[in-house]
This record gives C-alpha cells, structure tokens and sequence, in this order.
C-alpha cells in the first residue's frame, strides 16, 4: 500500500489537487460518496480497518469490513455508455484508527496506466473479496451456525490476524445485527446462536471487540477450511 501512496504523491503538486488522504477513529463516519461529485472519487485504506456500509431500501447496511490495500468505490470506473447501472451509494466508518486515501479517478488510471503492475496489490484483495462472496452464495442454504462460522473466519482472514495460542482478538465489536445484515438471517436466531457460543466458551462479545477464544472449535463448524488454510497458512 505504501507503494501505492507513494507512486500517486510523487508528484507533489498534483497530488495536492487530486489525491487527499484522511486519518480516522473509530466509528468515526470517514467518508460517504452521498453527492454525485463524490462519485468521481477512488478510495484507498491505507492502514486500519473500516466498516463498509451500502444504503439499500432506504437504509444503510453494513456490508463488510475494508483493510488496508482494499478499495471502495471502484464501480465509479464503470462508463455512462456501457452501463445504466448508476455507482452505489457507501460510506466508510472507522472499526480501529487509520488513513484512507482519496483519489480522484481519472488521476488514480492515468497513474495506473503508467505502472499496471502496482495493479496487483488492489487485484488481489478484489480476488480474495469475490472469492468470500461466491463461497457465501454457494452456501447460502446451509445450517446457521456454519454461515456464520464461516463469515467469521472470512474476517479474520481478510484482517490479517494472526491465531496465537486458538484465540484471535478482532479489535472492533461485530454485532448480532451485523450477522444478521450480512446474512440476510433473521436476527433472533443469530443472536441464539451467538448465545450458545458465548456459552460454550468459543467467543465472547464486547462493546469493544470480539474474542474468538476456540478458534479450533470455530473452526470445526465452519466448510471454509481450503479458503482459511490458503490465507492463514
């Protein structure tokens, strides 16, 4: 990601035109594309992790979380005359302290012309993203509890953390509503199945983070095994 910065700032005067960079807390409300002139923007996490949130139906939806080298607003690059599809409308709030980058999208592909093979390090979070989400659909029918094993599993990994000693410290808390959203599962029965987990020592829930205290036992319910050993390992 630094050489991503690194490449669009080197030109020190046009990046003060075009690319602006914006540390956030967190559940500070960082950015959102609400008014048409934002959606000529490109945005970069630099460091940290966000919440991505999509307004559907007349409210916002969280959708999933963004670490660093992932990217939001990326449907910005679709053309008028290949599409009437109009960009969706998102907003990005902070889950622990960090930096976006804002980049203007005409900017961002004349930059990116010049050296594609930067490309990659966005590409393959695109991959690793689309990849969790063809699995989620294909398992869309499954048993509760291994849905939402395996949309655990997928965070962590998306995260980067690191499992020591079968537990994983995820440093902002996920809520059953959260589950449930991404899910689409009914929220009473998310919230049973956390409970049952909280009780059987596997997770706890906080106002500050979730602690996976038996990955292993997490694990064992979930069918992503092939995709975490890919990323974990």
């Amino acid at each position: 990601m630094n050489q991503i910065d690194h490449f669009l700032t080197s030109d020190a005067e046009l990046a003060k035109t075009h690319v602006q960079r914006l540390k956030f807390s967190p559940k500070e409300t960082i950015y959102t594309n609400e008014k048409v002139h934002l959606r000529n923007n490109f945005v970069l996490i630099k460091n940290g992790i966000v919440s991505l949130e999509l307004y559907h139906k007349g409210k916002w939806q969280f959708t999933t979380f963004l670490t660093p080298g992932d990217c939001a607003g990326i449907d910005n690059f679709l053309t008028p005359n290949r599409t009437n599809y109009n960009p969706t409308k998102f907003r990005l709030t902070g889950a622990i302290n960090g930096e976006i980058i804002i980049v203007e999208k005409d900017y961002f592909l004349n930059h990116f012309y010049a050296n594609p093979k930067l490309f990659t390090i966005i590409l393959e979070k695109l991959a690793l993203h689309y990849m969790y989400t063809s699995y989620n659909s294909h398992e869309k029918n499954a048993r509760l509890c291994q849905r939402m094993a395996d949309v655990t599993l997928e965070f962590i990994a998306l995260s980067d953390f690191q499992v020591n000693e079968n537990t994983v410290i995820f440093p902002y808390p996920i809520s059953a509503k959260m589950f449930s959203t991404y899910l689409k599962a009914p929220l009473s029965a998310v919230s049973e199945v956390l409970r049952i987990w909280e009780e059987k020592n596997i997770l706890i829930c906080t106002s500050d983070n979730l602690l996976i205290t038996d990955y292993k036992k997490l694990l064992s319910f979930s069918k992503m095994t092939y995709l975490i050993d890919e990323v974990l390992v």
